[in-house]
């Protein structure tokens, strides 16, 4: 299927007017205008130029749902991961009863923006317009967990909770974290929720937690826990 894909990125990239889209690009000309072209011909068009230049892309698109079909396309076209950056969905009512998916989904996408691992971006133009905060503030709010590392447990869950976590007695959902002893249960946005298993200050163990029994399957050796 790849395979496929690059053959058919080669041929349009061979097409006299991508050419001169290409060597424009080079060249440094801007801005660059382009017509006449349908929504899949868009993704198709975007594709060829990131598999010619690997340059990192910015797609803004007029809204979720054009969004959306662009990022499936280009996945598709590309076999390459594609992150999506909406903008904040503001709830007026009881922030318990709210879901925060859509929240949780902008903060993943900015953190692998901040993180420099969002190589394609398919963004709304009110999302990418939205203020958010700096990205030294938003690596900081990430914790990084690795086997051997040592923390104060303290200070560790009073940073889960600056960063939007709830402590529970259990972990059922995205966004709490469950602190019992040596082991600590978090579930990261857009991740498997991992049990951190520690002796003394040392993490001693990570495992990935199977969300709907609780029961611990496999190891890792690093887990990158989100703000929530």
């Amino acid at each position: 299927m790849a395979q496929g894909m690059n053959k058919l990125n080669e041929a349009l990239a061979s097409l006299p007017e991508v050419r001169e889209l290409l060597l424009s690009l080079d060249a440094g000309t801007s801005p660059i205008a382009v017509s006449g072209l349908s929504g899949v011909h868009r993704a198709q068009l975007t594709a060829a130029v990131r598999h010619k230049t690997q340059r990192p892309l910015l797609i803004v698109c007029a809204d979720e749902n054009e969004a959306n079909r662009m990022a499936g396309d280009l996945h598709e076209l590309l076999g390459e991961d594609v992150s999506l950056l909406f903008a904040r969905e503001w709830q007026l009512r009881d922030r318990v009863f709210a879901s925060h998916g859509w929240e949780q989904q902008r903060i993943g996408s900015l953190c692998s923006l901040a993180a420099g691992k969002a190589p394609i971006l398919v963004a709304t133009v009110d999302g990418l317009m939205q203020r958010t905060l700096p990205p030294d503030a938003l690596r900081g709010a990430v914790t990084d967990i690795s086997l051997g590392d040592r923390f104060d447990l303290n200070a560790l869950s009073k940073k889960l909770v600056e960063s939007g976590y709830t402590r529970a007695e259990t972990v059922e959902g995205v966004g709490q974290f469950a602190l019992r002893g040596g082991i600590l249960d978090v579930w990261s946005p857009l991740s498997a929720p991992v049990r951190v298993e520690f002796f003394g200050d040392d993490v001693d163990g990570l495992r990935r937690v199977v969300a709907s029994t609780g029961q611990t399957v496999g190891e890792i050796d690093r887990a990158e826990i989100w703000p929530a």
